[in-house]
């Protein structure tokens, strides 16, 4: 006997569009073409923050330096949710 089990996130789920997931950091409103420095590849520990006092965007985690690298990411490892970003698309890991 075999047994399959299926989920869909409803539509109507107010959830912003995250698809029920959470994240601990909140995604930033702009993005700069700055790479995110090694030792702070989301820029959440300090280099976001000095560049907001500088007048600056965040800088760019390496999940969205290239699409490759975007479809290649795991989005439960996502410090914040850069889903679609560039329009490249909905994460098939969603």
């Amino acid at each position: 006997m075999k047994a399959t089990r299926a989920f869909r996130i409803l539509d109507e789920i107010d959830d912003g569009g995250s698809g029920g997931r959470n994240f601990p950091y909140e995604t930033p409103n702009r993005f700069s073409n700055t790479q995110c420095p090694v030792g702070d590849e989301w820029g959440v520990n300090q280099e976001n923050a000095k560049r907001a006092a500088e007048g600056k965007n965040a800088c760019k985690p390496w999940v969205l330096w290239s699409s490759f690298a975007y479809h290649e990411s795991n989005p439960d490892s996502w410090l914040f949710d850069v889903n679609n970003h560039n329009g490249w698309g909905d994460h098939e890991d969603y």
